[in-house]
């Protein structure tokens, strides 16, 4: 782990589009490709029941979330948008942590307005929005997400661009399931995948109701 206030520069020259979503993130609409010389991304590390998870973020927003073990994964995400970056290991910011002690506290809801800022394609950007509205507690297959986008026949789409979700857990890519209710396709895990599901179907669905595994069709 970083020791605080360390910096760190990295590079490459591929640029993408970004948009934000949650609170003050102005509807995710596509912002302009960005073209700084270094862009400056703030680097915390927030514990949690399932392992530690490397946070990076940027004007007050998640640019990327993985779980320990995958924080390459982010810094080569960031390098490909932005270019140069510098990274600064920081303590997590207090609002970010205590949605994050919410959320795994059992207020599954806890992470709905926090504020990301995301890029990718249009279809991965739809896909990213869709999954935030899917409801704690109750599972959705791929195909079910397609139809709901409104292309019944993309659920391989769907799949390849929540494995492209740069936002662990808080942009849920892990609510959607195998049209059986099959755990597929988690990058942090299908392991982590499995408790993420039961911790929400605990604490996210009505008390009289249970989550049996089956995706809604």
């Amino acid at each position: 782990m970083q020791t605080m206030g360390n910096q760190h520069t990295h590079s490459s020259r591929r640029h993408t589009p970004r948009h934000r979503t949650g609170a003050g993130a102005g509807a995710g609409a596509p912002r302009a490709t960005e073209r700084l010389d270094v862009v400056g991304v703030r680097e915390s590390r927030i514990d949690s029941p399932l392992g530690s998870m490397c946070v990076f973020q940027r004007e007050g927003s998640v640019v990327a979330l993985e779980f320990e073990g995958r924080r390459r994964v982010c810094v080569d995400r960031l390098e490909r948008r932005f270019g140069r970056i510098q990274i600064e290991a920081v303590t997590p910011a207090p609002a970010l942590a205590r949605s994050f002690a919410d959320y795994f506290g059992g207020n599954v809801a806890a992470l709905d307005a926090v504020p990301v800022d995301v890029a990718g394609g249009p279809f991965e950007r739809r896909v990213w929005r869709a999954l935030r509205g899917i409801p704690a507690g109750r599972p959705m297959s791929y195909g079910a997400l397609a139809k709901k986008l409104g292309r019944p026949t993309a659920a391989r789409a769907v799949g390849r661009a929540a494995g492209a979700n740069p936002v662990a857990v808080i942009i849920p890519c892990h609510r959607v399931v195998g049209a059986s209710g099959s755990l597929t396709g988690y990058a942090g895990g299908l392991e982590r995948k499995r408790r993420l599901l039961d911790h929400e179907a605990a604490h996210g669905m009505d008390r009289h109701e249970r989550w049996t595994a089956k995706p809604r069709a």
